[in-house]
């Protein structure tokens, strides 16, 4: 547990710097850091929180004002620290040890895992009763240059890797979420995780009163300062 706590407690040098420069200082880690795989020091400190913690997803809150939380959570990121964590956990759970050797390239890979939600209700379905986040399915993830950022003055700094709809894949290693209402998963390199990437998730359909006309739905996480200070 010592190594834990050890991690833990970096974050303390935020109480007595700027706390700009702090958020700063973590952002400018969390990207270095994301050209290599976990070093095997990473690794073992991930599985003893798995084994001795209680490690969650990392929610990502849909866009607020600054320095204030917004509530509603837009999904959830997995980065590959928080991935073996929550591996190692699931294993605990079912009784099982868990040790480096235990862990798939996959799991380390320098990506991070973004789980993507739509939540009640659109234009063009409004009735919470009735509602299906799966039907139409038509969900797309903006990236850089789409006109869906210049639209709403939002960042997009990469795209995806890839993207996909097996929400199965958060089982695989212990990520599941509450929710029912995850509709995309997608891969982005871990960059992304810094306050000047937004995550836009939309729809977009033919507006009924003018067919040249495009209607659109659109959601919108950003990471926090505070975020950075917490996660690896």
């Amino acid at each position: 547990m010592t190594s834990i706590l050890r991690a833990l407690r970096r974050t303390g040098i935020c109480r007595v710097v700027a706390p700009a420069a702090c958020a700063l200082s973590f952002a400018t880690l969390l990207v270095a850091r994301a050209a290599d795989t976990l070093t095997p020091r990473d690794i073992d400190e991930a599985i003893e929180w798995g084994m001795y913690g209680n490690p969650a997803p990392y929610l990502l809150h849909y866009i607020g004002r600054p320095e204030k939380v917004n509530p509603v959570i837009l999904g959830a990121i997995y980065t590959p620290f928080l991935r073996v964590a929550l591996a190692a956990k699931a294993a605990r759970e079912a009784g099982r040890g868990f040790t480096r050797s235990d862990v798939p390239p996959t799991l380390i890979d320098p990506v991070a895992y973004i789980a993507f939600r739509w939540y009640c209700c659109d234009h063009d379905r409004p009735d919470p009763e009735s509602f299906d986040p799966f039907r139409p399915f038509d969900y797309k993830l903006a990236v850089p240059g789409d006109k869906v950022l210049r639209a709403w003055g939002l960042r997009a700094t990469a795209a995806p890797l890839w993207i996909g709809r097996d929400v199965s894949l958060l089982a695989s290693f212990g990520g599941e979420l509450t929710y029912r209402d995850v509709v995309l998963i997608a891969a982005y390199p871990m960059s992304v995780l810094s306050t000047g990437h937004d995550f836009v998730i939309y729809r977009e359909w033919p507006s009924p009163s003018d067919p040249r006309a495009m209607n659109r739905e659109v959601r919108v996480g950003r990471v926090t300062r505070q975020d950075l200070t917490r996660w690896r």
